[in-house]
């Protein structure tokens, strides 16, 4: 590996290798040969032939870079690589693997033991015997739980998780890894090899049978070290996880978009038209693992809907549906599943949601609400008449609603001059429309309206025919 400096990024995008790496590669690897003294036309030469793409060395780069522990020059003829050739970095090869385009990436792991710098992890790109590129890499780890929300455990269940360090995707065989849990009794136990992610731990009943709330379950990645002063491995990076030993318990609730706002929702009785948030509670994303992912993802969640006979499924893909009876929306992110729902007509709605875990089921709870079409009284003209100044005078009957709105327009499908008065007052039975055209014929009808949170409308009166002449 190249020296254990992390700024030191070069090839495929970043840059071309300097002038201080290319050297303090070439005596590392002189050292490594056994070499401490070596004429400096064959230094520069061997500089140049390790990396891809690079310069033509000489003398005058060689004098003009800083000298440190790894090597001296001394200006004439000869290029002395000094013993350790180096400092107290040390680099730990973790594997490799083929490239399409013929070259070979080496993954390794940097390890500062004087200052116990935090370890971090390198990829090496080499084709045709030459150095193509060097960089850090980031690392993750990958499981089979939701990564975040913890582990959620059944009392008194045994339980087999998932944990392994990718390396931009690749995984090295030669990491190992310990699982351990004060809440849990676990101590620093080896997980057994996993081809896909790494590592498998299987919790035992026995250490779920008291509850457990928001405790702390710590996965470390360890690599092997032949220091014989050293433990025998050193840790290269760790995760925590929040562990909860519970039952699963579903219920739903929801809340009524009221305007621009929304309103804590009661009761089982819902409006047709009207749109509910609801939330599967319990469902937190701490029961969700063991699905698998991608293509063979199977769904954490899915909400049913069933309203006069015909059914919508929300799954965690997200997306809008509908049909003649009801619509579901997206809902919003969260600590649980969510969904938008709006009956679209009268009838029993069930709403059923089944979790899942390790691929099978899990859980599931279902609840029927009643959906009323919420009706407003209609109202209906007692008279209309063209009155003196192009003008209609209208009156109505007295209805149970907030207000009223009066339509006309210049014909009977109200599509052509339409114009629509918002009455505000119930009481008020009695209204002229003005600045009317003498000679035409206009069309006029009425309905109710309710204010109850949302406005609610009742059908039009029949349109009366009311021809200007005066």
């Amino acid at each position: 590996m190249l020296s254990g400096n992390s700024e030191e990024n070069f090839g495929e995008g970043k840059g071309t290798v300097d002038n201080a790496t290319a050297a303090y590669y070439t005596a590392l690897k002189y050292y490594s040969e056994g070499k401490t003294e070596i004429p400096v036309n064959e230094f520069c030469k061997s500089m140049s032939a390790n990396f891809q793409g690079s310069k033509t060395y000489s003398k005058d780069v060689l004098s003009s870079i800083a000298q440190g522990p790894a090597f001296t020059y001394d200006g004439e003829g000869t290029v002395t690589v000094n013993a350790g050739a180096g400092d107290s970095l040390l680099s730990y090869f973790l594997g490799e693997e083929q490239n399409s385009d013929g070259s070979i990436t080496m993954y390794g792991v940097w390890k500062d033991w004087a200052d116990d710098i935090e370890p971090y992890f390198v990829a090496l790109k080499v084709k045709a015997g030459k150095i193509v590129s060097y960089s850090q890499v980031d690392s993750e780890f990958n499981m089979n739980f939701f990564d975040g929300y913890g582990i959620n455990i059944l009392p008194k269940s045994s339980i087999t998780l998932k944990a392994g360090l990718s390396l931009n995707g690749y995984k090295s065989s030669a990491i190992t890894y310990r699982w351990s849990s004060k809440a849990l009794n676990i101590k620093n136990e080896a997980g057994q090899k996993e081809a896909t992610y790494g590592s498998l731990y299987t919790i035992p009943s026995s250490k779920t049978s008291k509850s457990v709330s928001n405790g702390r379950l710590t996965i470390t990645a360890y690599v092997h070290d032949d220091d014989p002063n050293g433990n025998g491995y050193f840790e290269v990076a760790s995760t925590d996880q929040t562990v909860n030993v519970k039952n699963c318990n579903l219920s739903l609730s929801y809340r009524h978009f009221v305007g621009n706002n929304t309103e804590a929702g009661k009761g089982t009785t819902l409006k047709a038209g009207d749109s509910y948030w609801f939330s599967l509670n319990g469902a937190d994303f701490g029961w969700d693992f063991g699905n698998g992912s991608g293509s063979k993802r199977q769904t954490f969640y899915k909400i049913e809907c069933k309203l006069n006979g015909k059914t919508l499924t929300a799954t965690e893909v997200e997306k809008n549906l509908k049909n003649n009876e009801l619509s579901i929306g997206i809902g919003a992110g969260g600590g649980c599943p969510n969904r938008i729902i709006t009956p679209k007509k009268s009838g029993k709605l069930t709403i059923k949601a089944t979790l899942y875990r390790n691929g099978k089921y899990l859980k599931s709870y279902s609840k029927t609400y009643t959906v009323k079409k919420f009706t407003v009284k209609k109202t209906s003209f007692k008279s209309s008449k063209n009155v003196k100044g192009k003008k209609i005078a209208l009156k109505w009957k007295n209805t149970s609603g907030t207000g009223y709105q009066i339509q006309y327009a210049t014909d009977k499908k109200f599509k052509k001059e339409c114009k629509t008065k918002t009455i505000s007052k119930n009481k008020t039975t009695s209204y002229t429309i003005k600045s009317l055209k003498k000679k035409k014929t206009y069309y006029v009808r009425i309905r109710t309206y309710k204010k109850l949170g949302n406005t609610y409308y009742s059908g039009w009166s029949s349109a009366k025919k009311v021809k200007i002449n005066k």
